[in-house]
């Protein structure tokens, strides 16, 4: 236990209750100079959260940059608990619009956040809720948070000219 980390995670605003949760887990287990490898199974009986919540909360800790993420392998008979260390240099201060843009950056893998050309870098969000996907023209944006700007979430949109259109599927199935 290291009580520098523990301190350290009592600073951070992180204002989601399972990142928050899965955070203090791994700063208790915390020690200078090691790696820590708890279980996703352990993680989830500390926090009193499901495997699910616990997989969700590593992915953003991950992908926000606060904690790194080392996937760790047995060879033949196949994956162990992956390897975690803690950012304890730095101080994280994230708003909730922040955490929602990258569940669901991370929820639609091929689609990045608008704002620079090439893809943002690992701890850097967009401002908007419009998501750019990997490959589109410039002056194309596909809403993913249809809710937020009144029309149906369960529809991809995109906004050509200013105008939101709905994306038309491609392909077959009955008629």
């Amino acid at each position: 236990m290291s009580k520098e980390a523990c301190k350290w995670h009592s600073r951070q605003v992180i204002p989601n209750g399972p990142m928050k949760s899965v955070l203090g887990v791994l700063a208790y287990l915390h020690c200078e100079g090691k790696l820590i490898f708890p279980s996703q199974a352990y993680l989830a009986r500390e926090t009193g959260l499901t495997d699910r919540s616990v997989r969700t909360a590593l992915a953003l800790l991950d992908a926000m940059g606060v904690v790194d993420r080392r996937h760790r392998s047995a060879g033949a008979k196949g994956r162990i608990s992956d390897s975690y260390t803690l950012r304890l240099n730095q101080e994280f201060m994230f708003t909730r619009r922040q955490i929602r843009d990258t569940r669901n950056a991370l929820r639609y893998r091929k689609q990045i956040p608008v704002g620079e050309n090439s893809l943002p870098e690992r701890g850097s969000f967009a401002t908007g809720s419009a998501f750019r996907g990997i490959g589109e023209e410039q002056d194309k944006s596909t809403y993913q948070e249809g809710a937020l700007k009144g029309v149906d979430s369960s529809v991809g949109y995109t906004r050509e000219a200013g105008v939101v259109v709905p994306l038309r599927a491609i392909g077959g199935g009955a008629k």
